[in-house]
C-alpha cells in the first residue's frame, strides 16, 4: 500500500509520483513553530503532513483546533492504520508512538517509555525506511536531541531534511543538534520553511537535466568535480552518475539554483562546497546495523583473529569509513564480549577512519542520543553504555582510535578490516568501490576509490576483509583478505 497522491486533477507526471509525506517534530516552543509553519505554507502543497509533538502524559492535547485555526488543510488526530492523504495533516495524540510500514500509519498506543522522548526519531526512522526519496523530515523548537538520528536516517535513503534555525526557534537545542550533523538541507525561519516547502521538493525532484534542456551537462559537472577537489582534496567523478545527480539536486534545491550551472556559481561559496562534500559522503549507519553480517564476523572472523593470541598479543581491526563510529562501536562491543570467554585476553584495538573531520568528532566523543537503545539489546545497553540526560556513552574496555584522518590505513597491519563500498561509475570493473581512500598514490587525486589490492596490503596477510554495501543492495563480502 502507498500513500495516495492528490485527485485535484495536476498533469500526468506529477500524478504518478508518490505523495511526499512530510514528518513535522517539535518539542518546547513547538506550537508556536508550528503556527508559523503551517502559516506559511501555500494553501494546497499536495503533501501530506505528520505532526509530532512531546506532550505530556497527563494532559489532553488540543493541537487539533490550534492548527485548524493555522492552516485550511483538513487536520485530525492520528488513527491507527489511517493512510496519509495529500493536503491534510495527521497529529500524534499524547501518550502514543508513531511508525508508519507499507504506507499505513501503525499507532502504538501508551508505549511512551521513562527517560528522554524518542517520539520523533523513532517515526522518521520508519519513514525513511518505508517512503526513501519521497520523504521529508522537518524539525522545530525544541530542548535535547529527538530527531537527529531520524533525518540522519532519512538523509541516509535520500530523503530532503529541514530545520528551524535554532536562532528563530524558542528553544534552540532540538534542531541545534540536528544542523550540527551537516546533513541538513535547508536551514531558516519556521515560517520560511512552510512557504518554501513546495518549492524546495520540486527542484530537489525534477527529473535530470537531458541533453536538449542542459548540453554541456557532463562539462559543468566536471568542473564542480574541479571545484571539489579544490576546497577539499577528494575527487568525486568516480561515483555513479546517477548517484551524483541524485545528489547534487538537493543541494541544487537548497541553493535554488535551477541549472547545474547556476549550481557551479553558488559553490564557489567554501560551505556550499562542504555542505555538498558531506552530501556525498552521507553514511548509512547504525549500531549493529545488519545482523546477519555481524552474526557471520561473529561466527566467522572473531574466533580466528583470536586464535593463539594471548596476553601479550594485539587483536586489531580497522574500519575504513567509519562515519560517526556506531559500526565501529558495535565491533568494540562484539570483540569484547568474545574476549570474555579467551583468557588470557589479548589487547584489542579499534581503528576508526573517515574523511568526513566532523563525523570523526562525534565518534571521538562516543556519545549518541538515547533513542539507539531501538538498535541495541537490553543486555548490551546496560552492560555498555551509560546514559547521561538524552545521551549514551560507550564504555567499551577496547580503544577507538582514529590514526588519520585523511583514511590511511594503521601504522600497524590489523587482523581485520571492514570497508563501505558505494556503486562507481562506468569505468569500475566490478560497480563496486570502497569507500576509503588512498595512500602512497603518486600523481594521482585523493579520492573515494581505494582499489581493493590496496585495502588487501593493508590487512594482516592472514587478516580478513569485511564489505559492506552503502546502499543496501547485494550481499557483503566476509572472507580471508
Amino acid at each position: 500500500m502507498t500513500a495516495r497522491p492528490s485527485d485535484s486533477g495536476h498533469e500526468d507526471d506529477a500524478a504518478d509520483a508518490p505523495l511526499p509525506i512530510v514528518g513535522v517534530g517539535a518539542s518546547a516552543g513547538g506550537i508556536e513553530a508550528l503556527k508559523a509553519f503551517f502559516d506559511g505554507l501555500p494553501p494546497t502543497p499536495n503533501m501530506a503532513f505528520v505532526v509530532l509533538i512531546h506532550l505530556s502524559p497527563d494532559h489532553e492535547s488540543n493541537l487539533v483546533p490550534i492548527l485548524q485555526r493555522h492552516t485550511g488543510l483538513a487536520v485530525e488526530e492520528t488513527t491507527d492504520g489511517a493512510v496519509p492523504e495529500a493536503n491534510t495533516v495527521t497529529v500524534l495524540p499524547p501518550r502514543s508512538r508513531l511508525r508508519i510500514a507499507d504506507g499505513q500509519l501503525c499507532l502504538d498506543e501508551e508505549a511512551i517509555e521513562p527517560g528522554p522522548p524518542s517520539v520523533i526519531d523513532t517515526f522518521f526512522r520508519s519513514l525513511a525506511d518505508d517512503q526513501a526519496e519521497a520523504a521529508i523530515g522537518v524539525l522545530l523548537s525544541g530542548t535535547g536531541t529527538d530527531g537527529t538520528l531520524g533525518l540522519r536516517a532519512l538523509k541516509e535513503r535520500g530523503a530532503f531534511a529541514m530545520a528551524q534555525s535554532p536562532d528563530d526557534a524558542a528553544y534552540g537545542g532540538m534542531p541545534r543538534s540536528a544542523v550540527e550533523t551537516g546533513l541538513v538541507d535547508v536551514v531558516d525561519d519556521a515560517d520560511e520553511l512552510g512557504s518554501k516547502l513546495p518549492e524546495y521538493w520540486a527542484q530537489a525532484t525534477k527529473p535530470a537535466p537531458i541533453p536538449d534542456q542542459e548540453v554541456d551537462s557532463e562539462s559543468v559537472l566536471r568542473k564542480i568535480f574541479d571545484r571539489l577537489y579544490a576546497e577539499t582534496g577528494h575527487d568525486f567523478s568516480g561515483y555513479k552518475r546517477s548517484t551524483i545527480r541524485r545528489r547534487l539536486r538537493r543541494r541544487m534545491a537548497a541553493q535554488r539554483a535551477p541549472t547545474l550551472s547556476a549550481y557551479l556559481e553558488a559553490l564557489q561559496d567554501p560551505q556550499e562546497a562542504q555542505a555538498l562534500f558531506r552530501e556525498f559522503l552521507i553514511s548509512v549507519t547504525s549500531f549493529f546495523r545488519d545482523p546477519d553480517d555481524i552474526e557471520a564476523l561473529g561466527e566467522s572472523v572473531v574466533p580466528d583473529l583470536f586464535d593463539g593470541k594471548g596476553r601479550d598479543d594485539q587483536v586489531r581491526v580497522w574500519v575504513a569509513g567509519c562515519a560517526s563510529g556506531e559500526e565501529a562501536y558495535s565491533l568494540a562491543i562484539l570483540l569484547d564480549e568474545y574476549a570474555q570467554s579467551h583468557q588470557p585476553r589479548p589487547d584489542i584495538q579499534i581503528f576508526g577512519t573517515d574523511p568526513n573531520a566532523p563525523s570523526i568528532e562525534h565518534a571521538r566523543e562516543g556519545r549518541y542520543p538515547k533513542s539507539i537503545a531501538a538498535d541495541v539489546s537490553d543486555d548490551t545497553s546496560s552492560s555498555r553504555l551509560s546514559t547521561t540526560d538524552s545521551t549514551r556513552s560507550t564504555r567499551s574496555s577496547t580503544r577507538l582510535t582514529n590514526p588519520s584522518p585523511d583514511c590511511t590505513p594503521p601504522a600497524t597491519r590489523p587482523g581485520a578490516c571492514s570497508t563501505t563500498t558505494i556503486p562507481a561509475g562506468p569505468g569500475s570493473r566490478t560497480g563496486r568501490v570502497p569507500v576509503s581512500w588512498p595512500f602512497g598514490v603518486p600523481e594521482r587525486r585523493a579520492g573515494p576509490v581505494f582499489p581493493p589490492r590496496r585495502l588487501h596490503r593493508a590487512v594482516s596477510p592472514t587478516g580478513h576483509r569485511a564489505t559492506v554495501q552503502q546502499d543496501r543492495s547485494g550481499s557483503p563480502y566476509v572472507g580471508p583478505s
